[in-house]
């Protein structure tokens, strides 16, 4: 179950934060606290060689993380999560790498568009974000095509 999520810049400026539970973290120790990891990685995270996610654990929390150009992606999760947060966390790296450039214009956040990105991010962490596929119209297309 994902926590939190924090998007910073690389100097630990706030681009996105939406915490479910209150962990009082420190964003500026917790982003010099990723930098120092992710420079060491090999030696101190868990590194998945298909992509370049790391993660680790202090406490209860795990914490999986991606520093990309310019900014880091955090989430915070517990220390036994699953394969689905990974997969949650991918998704909205995308849609932020998507995004990047309407949120942040100018060096500047844009509150609308942080707005909806956070909608967007709400419904991947709750699994609605998924396309519904209408059964029935497929049935009826292979059943029409048998007849024919």
């Amino acid at each position: 179950m994902i926590h939190a999520i924090y998007i910073l810049s690389n100097e630990g400026e706030q681009i996105f934060v939406k915490e479910y539970y209150k962990n009082n973290i420190n964003l500026t120790e917790l982003t010099n606290f990723v930098t120092a990891i992710s420079d060491f990685s090999t030696q101190f995270t868990e590194k998945n060689k298909n992509n370049s996610f790391s993660s680790f654990v202090l406490g209860e929390n795990r914490f999986i993380f991606h520093k990309n150009n310019g900014f880091v992606i955090i989430a915070t999760v517990n220390a036994e999560a699953d394969s689905s947060d990974m997969g949650k966390l991918k998704k909205i790296h995308k849609k932020f790498l998507e995004k990047r450039d309407t949120i942040i214009s100018n060096g500047k956040t844009n509150k609308d568009e942080i707005k909806n990105f956070e909608e967007e991010i709400s419904k991947i962490i709750e699994g609605t974000d998924t396309r519904i596929i209408n059964f029935q119209i497929i049935e009826d297309l292979l059943w029409n095509k048998t007849k024919n």
